[in-house]
């Protein structure tokens, strides 16, 4: 895209000087500059559509024009009881147009207690900002294919009770502020998800905390869960095919009665971390059930991976 002139080179984009970029279809321009973009960088992912349409008329009309640069929406804490946030989405949304939307709620570093705070005690008209938001977004749900939570308060309730059809989403991931509101994380109606990530502890099973089955995961990642809610959650994924976790010990090793084995014929890299005392436990699961033993370090936290994907 460099333009030669016989004084120096310039690098600035003449788009009206190059006949070859005239002639260029705006998809493939727009392929181009998603090419220089990683959409996995939050600031990228926010910002690239709107820079992007402030450089000049041609480009603003190329990013109009491009539903898939509005595919990745994010609200920040700041955002939930902002009056006229919920406009500024739906514009978003209209101009993904009918493509599958990824949903990013990450919250904000900072503490978000102050946020709590103002669900309990704001006024009317802030709490119908949030109630105009989460329409909104709710009014898209049947095109949702990702959602990421990482938000501490009664937001989640609100949104998880107002979506509707879900029958494209795919990806859930659930970021660690959400520990502290685990009982507001059930869905009305059970989701069939091929990915779910959790960033804290798991002390039941998925369908009691999420109502998500894991009959149909092909990749589980948790922080932390019991020897037992592992190898349970093992025998209820067929489909499972990546899983990552760190092992806590649930009961004495002397008390553990391990239960029936567990044969699983798809799962590729199980992945988990454990103190030598899981592990222990883990091993000795695996000796009785007759299966395929499991490595371990010998200092805690180590990495226990297993050796095969039939255990």
């Amino acid at each position: 895209m460099a333009h030669n002139t016989p004084s120096k080179e310039n690098t600035i984009f003449n788009y009206y000087r190059s006949s070859v970029l005239r002639r260029m279809p705006p998809e493939i321009m727009t392929n181009i500059f998603q090419a220089f973009i990683d959409l996995n960088r939050q600031p990228a992912a926010m910002h690239y559509a709107n820079k992007l349409a402030s450089v000049c008329k041609t480009w603003y009309n190329i990013v109009m024009t491009s539903p898939s640069l509005w595919t990745n929406i994010y609200v920040f804490n700041h955002m939930v009881f902002a009056k006229g946030a919920h406009l500024v989405v739906k514009e978003w949304i209209q101009r993904s147009k009918a493509l599958p939307i990824n949903l990013f709620i990450p919250g904000d570093w900072h503490d978000s207690r102050d946020l709590d705070y103002l669900f309990r005690n704001g006024s009317r008209e802030v709490l119908s900002n949030m109630v105009q938001l989460v329409t909104v977004l709710a009014e898209s749900s049947h095109r949702w294919r990702a959602i990421s939570f990482n938000i501490s308060f009664h937001f989640i309730r609100r949104f998880c009770d107002m979506a509707q059809d879900l029958s494209q989403l795919r990806s859930v991931k659930y970021g660690y502020k959400c520990r502290e509101w685990a009982g507001s994380l059930q869905w009305k109606k059970p989701l069939s998800l091929e990915t779910v990530k959790i960033r804290f502890k798991l002390t039941s099973s998925l369908l009691e905390t999420l109502n998500v089955p894991s009959d149909s995961l092909t990749r589980l990642s948790v922080k932390e869960m019991s020897v037992e809610r592992c190898i349970e959650t093992l025998r209820g994924s067929p489909v499972l095919r990546h899983l990552k976790t760190s092992l806590t010990d649930a009961v004495p090793i002397e008390d553990f009665v391990p239960p029936l084995p567990v044969v699983h014929e798809v799962l590729e890299s199980p992945f988990l971390l454990a103190t030598s005392f899981s592990a222990t436990i883990f091993n000795l699961y695996i000796r009785e059930s007759q299966h395929t033993n499991v490595d371990s370090l010998r200092n805690p936290p180590c990495v226990v991976p297993f050796l095969h994907s039939r255990f």
